[in-house]
């Protein structure tokens, strides 16, 4: 039997939040028909091991990476071995609202055109909570690109269909360890990604000061911003986002990008920029 909806949960020693995101998975009412995968990304801590091995006695469906290459590996190994054309990511220290599936299944078979459904989501950060409301990005029920890249509040994680995640082609591995899911949602809109807006809550983010979205390296931030402007710069303006970018390689200290960018983009840029490779020369040699 083909299941309604595939919950694919990636694990890095996460041990605890994992048995809270399983145990919020079950608050469905289809639940008996929700297909749940777990990829482990090479956990060396002895109880998530141990947690993992018995997940697996109990039928759960628990892949291990051979080697720890991130989360744009993890989640295309979940996307590989998954059953249902509906996917919802779910990362193991979050977990998913009551009646969250049963929502999301019900929203993607009353808009069979839809490539994904996004919805508002709740923020945890240390003893802090606040809800953000879609409706911002929205547009006669529907995600609105352009005000979607002034406002940037899409959830990596909000639920699409298996056939999305191949036009878009997959999770880059590139990003792994950094813009991963900001990468493939631009990549899902250049492949017309159509979404439909659910008003409903539909997912809870743990975030926390250790996590990735506030460790990664901003420098792929901009490499990623360079590799999609010129699709990007035709729902933004095209000067301001050239300008960020080279803003953003020197604030970096990424001489060699900063040059090609700029000489590249030279009738864009604003005369700091212009100015800027040699002050970064001159500040090497200082040094």
């Amino acid at each position: 039997m083909i299941p309604k909806i595939s919950v694919i949960i990636c694990v890095f020693n996460e041990e605890f939040c994992l048995i809270d995101a399983l145990r919020s998975i079950k608050n469905n009412d289809i639940y008996e028909e929700v297909e749940v995968i777990i990829i482990n990304d090479c956990s060396y801590n002895p109880l998530t091991k141990r947690i993992l091995g018995l997940l697996k006695r109990f039928n759960y469906k628990v892949f291990d990476s051979p080697f720890n290459l991130g989360l744009s590996n993890s989640r295309n190994l979940g996307f590989q071995n998954s059953k249902s054309e509906y996917i919802v990511p779910l990362d193991a220290d979050d977990i998913l609202p009551t009646g969250s599936l049963d929502k999301i299944h019900r929203t993607f078979r009353e808009n069979p055109d839809a490539d994904f459904v996004y919805g508002n989501y709740v923020i945890n950060i240390e003893n802090s909570q606040d809800i953000i409301y879609m409706n911002e990005i929205t547009e006669n029920g529907l995600c609105n690109l352009k005000l979607l890249l002034n406002n940037w509040i899409l959830l990596g994680t909000s639920p699409c269909k298996k056939s999305l995640w191949t036009r878009a082609g997959g999770y880059s591995q590139k990003y792994a360890n950094s813009c991963q899911d900001l990468d493939f949602w631009i990549r899902a809109f250049k492949a017309k990604a159509n979404g439909v807006f659910l008003n409903e809550t539909i997912y809870q983010w743990n975030r926390n000061n250790s996590g990735m979205n506030e460790t990664f390296d901003r420098t792929d931030y901009y490499l990623m911003l360079k590799e999609h402007h010129l699709f990007l710069s035709m729902f933004q303006n095209k000067k301001q986002l050239v300008n960020t970018i080279s803003e953003g390689f020197y604030k970096h200290k990424k001489l060699k990008n900063l040059v090609f960018f700029n000489l590249k983009n030279l009738m864009l840029l604003n005369y700091k920029n212009i100015l800027r490779p040699m002050l970064l020369v001159w500040s090497n040699l200082k040094k």
